[in-house]
């Protein structure tokens, strides 16, 4: 609402709802308040960003945890910082989780299997505060990447039946 205080330096009173516009405040005063996309219909597989319609893409990642020894039946990943979601176990000791409805752009993401990963061995693709933010872009598709194994930007060495594992 706008407010004239009376005092001689305004309009003088100002009286609801003839003497102002709650809505052209908004817009003029407060510019992120209204909503650049309300009136906009975007096509199956967009989503209004900033007024304008964008594609949407999904990130596919996956992690092996054969050479940690995992044995637990919960394992979990986010995105950018934000909620832990459940991966689904795919077998093989490998999990994996598909993010939708993204944007082109970078994202980050971590692993979680009770333990965060440890960003020791992981400086070629990763960074962030403690070096365990796995780094993905999205240009104009959906992205699957590579499986890797846990604490490594590598995928798993191949194990014999005998659960030996090349080690090269």
């Amino acid at each position: 609402w706008n407010i004239d205080n009376d005092s001689g330096g305004g309009d003088g009173n100002q009286y609801a709802p003839e003497g102002f516009d709650p809505y052209e405040w908004c817009v003029i005063t407060q510019p992120g308040v209204v909503d650049p996309c309300t009136d906009i219909v975007c096509a199956d597989g967009e989503i209004c960003a900033d007024g304008t319609c964008v594609g949407t893409y999904s990130l596919t990642v996956s992690v092996d945890m054969t050479l940690e020894g995992f044995d637990g039946d919960l394992m979990d990943v986010r995105l950018d910082g934000g909620d832990w979601v459940e991966m689904t176990n795919m077998g093989d000791g490998v999990w994996s989780h598909t993010f939708t409805g993204l944007v082109a752009g970078d994202y980050a993401y971590n692993f979680y299997d009770g333990w965060y990963e440890s960003g020791d061995d992981l400086a070629a693709c990763a960074g962030g505060g403690y070096g365990n933010d796995r780094n993905a872009t999205i240009v104009d598709a959906d992205v699957t990447m590579d499986t890797v194994c846990w604490e490594s930007c590598e995928s798993c060495p191949p194990c014999d039946n005998c659960g030996t594992c090349d080690a090269d």
